[in-house]
């Protein structure tokens, strides 16, 4: 009890040692505390770009691959359609598809999130196939997903717009004027069901005539839809009635010559308009001897 009381207490000295060594303590514990939480944000962070563009690769991947026609370079207008789809990068930096019923975001839909490059480019090596590119903008999380989407129902005429893009429009629907060429195709012809072989040369002229005449019209295209609602019944009908099924073969059989000899018809045609005309202004004058 006697030395307690005979202390003197801490001298400043070993009160300065003791604060210094306390505050190293407590400026590695947050030091430590620090690098553990921005190793966690970055990690997190990384984890979340990854996800987003993996799940936006695959969204993309799964509404192109069923795509009917594709155009790129073309943004959203005012009024979209039921078939209308577009895939871009908004203002803010995120992956939307966009609808005529609205807005769907492809990656993170948060403003503080990371943003995103996309690029369409067509391939030119591999026939309707789309290059696809999404990479992360932010430099601390650089992550880079690059596919090659084939188009299964692409239309014959291929892709539209030019490439690289940073967006694109597609359908997944054949327009109405496409439904109604297929119904055409799949309707019987009145022609080559009984007049002809569908392989036959004449058809093919008949055909081009359909496409490059008709089809420019209204009343052409009005006239092809006629005929071919109108097949099936002649058809049956020209079945029990020979003898009217030969008439008519020897008519198409003439029209058929007249498409492919019409321009040297209609010159010689002219030519021989042109010299009786001659002749009988000649005979009014008496220029011709008997």
């Amino acid at each position: 009890m006697r030395g307690l009381a005979d202390t003197d207490g801490f001298t400043l000295v070993e009160l300065l040692l003791t604060v210094a060594l306390v505050s190293l303590v407590i400026t590695g514990g947050f030091r430590l505390y620090y690098f553990a939480d921005r190793s966690f944000v970055s990690g997190t962070l990384t984890a979340d770009v990854q996800t987003d563009v993996q799940i936006a690769i695959r969204r993309i991947t799964e509404e192109l691959s069923l795509a009917h026609f594709v155009e790129f370079g073309r943004l959203p207008e005012s009024s979209l359609d039921a078939a209308d789809h577009f895939i871009y990068v908004n203002s803010k930096g995120q992956v939307v598809l966009h609808r005529h019923n609205g807005i769907q975001f492809l990656t993170s839909a948060d403003p503080e999130a990371v943003q995103y490059a996309l690029s369409f480019e067509a391939v030119a090596e591999i026939p309707n196939t789309v290059h696809v590119s999404l990479a992360s903008e932010n430099e601390r999380v650089p992550y880079r997903l690059e596919t090659d989407i084939q188009v299964l129902n692409i239309r014959l005429s291929g892709f539209k717009g030019t490439t690289p893009s940073t967006s694109v429009y597609f359908t997944e629907e054949p327009s109405q004027e496409e439904r109604e060429a297929a119904e055409d195709f799949r309707r019987i012809c009145l022609i080559t069901s009984v007049f002809m072989d569908p392989d036959d040369p004449d058809a093919h002229t008949l055909r081009r005539f359909r496409d490059e005449v008709l089809e420019k019209s209204r009343f052409g295209r009005t006239v092809v839809r006629w005929y071919y609602r109108s097949s099936p019944y002649w058809v049956a009908v020209l079945d029990d009635m020979p003898v009217l099924s030969n008439i008519l073969r020897i008519c198409v059989e003439a029209v058929v010559f007249w498409l492919e000899w019409q321009a040297i018809i209609t010159v010689v045609t002219w030519l021989l308009v042109s010299v009786f005309l001659g002749f009988s202004l000649m005979s009014k004058r008496g220029l011709v001897l008997n």
